[in-house]
């Protein structure tokens, strides 16, 4: 598990935007959910962003910098979003759609079982949780 300050949440339609690039700066992973199908990406931020090209990034009040970004990212949906350029093949050649055909309804979830669940010990330490051991983590629950 990855602690909290090592993973970011921007959505491949908001990298066209210098202020959500610079969320990526030091983050192991990307992880996006339910990408939008309404909003195209821009393409050629996105595949800078993918490769590890050098891009420009700014925070709010701050000079605009440049950074590579070094990030994994992983984005699911259910209906693959749309690029400003159309499908290209760098794209193409970017990204990897892994298809999940087995439907998993709200009334009947899968069991919860020791080696999916991460069991907390203590209380949180400086506004983190921790685990037995020390890392910083997200706590997980059944249900």
């Amino acid at each position: 598990m990855l602690p909290r300050t090592a993973h970011s949440a921007i959505a491949p339609s908001e990298m066209g935007k210098e202020q959500f690039l610079a969320e990526l700066v030091g983050k192991t992973a990307n992880l996006s959910n339910e990408l939008s199908s309404t909003k195209a990406i821009a393409s050629d931020k996105m595949k800078a962003v993918i490769s590890g090209d050098v891009v420009s990034a700014k925070r709010v009040y701050r000079p605009v910098y440049q950074f590579t970004p070094q990030a994994l990212h992983l984005f699911a949906t259910n209906i693959l979003p749309s690029f400003h350029d159309g499908v290209d093949e760098g794209i193409r050649r970017r990204f990897v759609a892994v298809s999940f055909t087995e439907t998993i309804s709200e009334s009947d979830p899968p069991p919860m079982s020791w080696s999916n669940l991460i069991v907390s010990r203590g209380g949180p330490r400086n506004g983190n949780q921790e685990t037995q051991s020390g890392r910083d983590r997200d706590e997980a629950s059944p249900g």
